[in-house]
């Protein structure tokens, strides 16, 4: 559909893209204009882009022709995948490339298919169309990195356009890879925000804080009201994802209110709760309900990821963390993990190697690792209480059964998870993901420890099966030592064989 719509030339885009342009404030020449006029006609003139339909497929054509005549080199790059009905669906992403001083790669990216009850004003012809005017605004300067603009297809159908995208980069590219900016839902949320990653690799949005400290903006960072979401973090639903588990370093532009609902961030606005994936997602709607709102946050942002994309300098490299070099052996698991925000430090940029790992801290890194924290899941232990920070965490792996009580109806979360324990929730793991339940040979996996009598009854095929898969070794002397408990770095390690196995 791409392809025919671009030989037939059906795109016509006007001089002025849509109708009532009186109505707003913004004026030829301000910051936030460009993206208004940009956002009127995805939203207004396209209306509704479901991933694989025509509108769609107008709307990155138009991003095409968008890119191209602000001086930009970019194409389409088409991808398919099978829906949940189990039809082939044709989508594709639009690829930008701007040259700049450095051949270290910045990626901007935001996603233009919307759901098929709105017509995706907010989400996501807003990100869209700011990402357009700021790769308008540097065009011309001397930008410290080469960037490419991407607008994803598909994300509403599950991220499949920048997991497509990301997929296709050699392990070259990821490496060379400074951050990726994603921008979803600017214009309606009740406040505006920037997120990163935690620790060191939250640098992208530390330095947009800065920017709209220096030019006044109203733009802040969520202040981690829920613990499952550490401040200036955000959850694992956007084009950021990808990157981000590929071990690149994030930002996040977004409008939302996580002062509301369950302070994740979905609910946006005091006044109506969510905008996005409404009907109410429509700029009329928007416009007359919240008058201002579309004009201060597009020009807001334009003007942050300007200065993000002209003032982007990434820090020395040097460990994520000022204490894991006396745990050289497990520096590369820490980095890894830390990069992708499923370990956590303090807030004195500590991680504390050897201390002791709880039953509950490790569950809440698998579940972060798995991708399965679910805010809605349910769990009826008698020592987790629904107040506990490790309760979603407990109840999200427990809906999967990959996590059980410790007896007598409790899960005792406080108490130092063991070897054994950790090797069950392990082989839990690959007999769901893999479907590997058990060694091949556990006799000669148990063989080599002196102490295999010790591990208990129920652990024994778990410690069998993750032996013969090397996601967990013995310790000196030729011993499990089932019963030791384990430290914040061995986690580590054992999380990174387990999840990323070389």
């Amino acid at each position: 559909m791409l392809a025919a719509l671009l030989l037939a030339g059906t795109i016509t885009v006007p001089s002025v893209f849509a109708e009532g342009s009186s109505e707003f404030t913004l004026k030829e020449g301000d910051p936030g204009y460009y993206a208004l006029q940009t956002m009127q006609y995805l939203s207004s003139t396209i209306g509704t882009r479901v991933s694989g339909s025509e509108g769609e497929a107008k709307a990155g054509v138009f991003i095409l022709q968008e890119f191209g005549k602000i001086g930009l080199s970019a194409q389409m790059q088409p991808f398919d995948y099978t829906n949940e009905d189990g039809q082939t669906v044709h989508s594709a992403n639009v690829v930008a490339t701007l040259p700049g001083k450095s051949s270290r790669v910045l990626y901007v990216g935001a996603h233009y298919d919307s759901v098929d009850v709105s017509k995706g004003a907010d989400d996501n012809a807003s990100g869209v169309s700011v990402m357009l005017e700021a790769a308008k605004a540097v065009l011309k300067s001397d930008v410290p990195y080469t960037m490419k603009f991407l607008a994803f297809g598909s994300e509403e159908a599950g991220l499949v356009g920048s997991n497509y995208y990301v997929s296709q980069l050699s392990p070259e590219e990821i490496g060379n890879a400074v951050a990726m900016i994603n921008l979803d839902s600017l214009a309606v949320g009740d406040h505006m925000h920037i997120y990163g990653n935690s620790g060191t690799d939250g640098f992208v949005r530390e330095l947009g804080l800065d920017i709209a400290d220096r030019l006044n903006l109203n733009i802040t960072t969520q202040t981690g009201l829920n613990p499952l979401y550490p401040a200036g973090t955000t959850i694992d639903a956007s084009d950021h994802v990808a990157f981000k588990y590929a071990g690149i370093p994030y930002g996040y532009l977004e409008a939302t209110n996580w002062e509301l609902g369950l302070k994740d961030g979905y609910t946006q606005t005091e006044k109506d709760g969510e905008i996005w994936h409404t009907p109410k997602d429509t700029l009329d709607y928007i416009a007359t309900n919240y008058p201002g709102r579309i004009e201060e946050h597009l020009s807001s942002f334009t003007r942050l990821l300007t200065q993000l994309l002209l003032e982007m300098k990434e820090p020395p490299k040097g460990l994520p963390f000022t204490d894991i070099s006396a745990t050289p052996w497990a520096i590369h698991a820490i980095e890894s993990l830390a990069s992708k925000d499923i370990v956590l430090g303090d807030s004195d940029n500590s991680f504390h190697p050897r201390q002791q790992v709880t039953r509950a801290e490790f569950v809440a890194m698998l579940a972060r690792g798995l991708g399965l924290l679910d805010p809605t899941a349910t769990v009826q232990f008698a020592d987790v209480s629904p107040q506990a920070w490790y309760f979603p965490y407990i109840a999200s792996l427990a809906k999967w059964k990959l996590v059980q009580g410790s007896g007598n109806g409790t899960f005792n979360p406080n108490a130092p998870i063991t070897r054994e324990q950790m090797a069950v929730l392990a082989a839990n793991v690959l007999e769901a993901y893999e479907e590997i339940s058990k060694a091949e040979d556990p006799e000669t996996a148990l063989a080599k420890y002196k102490d295999r009598l010790s591990i208990a009854g129920y652990a024994q095929s778990a410690v069998a099966l993750v032996t013969e898969q090397q996601i967990m070794q013995g310790m000196q002397g030729s011993l499990f030592a089932p019963r030791e408990a384990v430290t914040r770095a061995e986690a580590a390690v054992m999380l990174q064989n387990l999840l990323y196995p070389q």
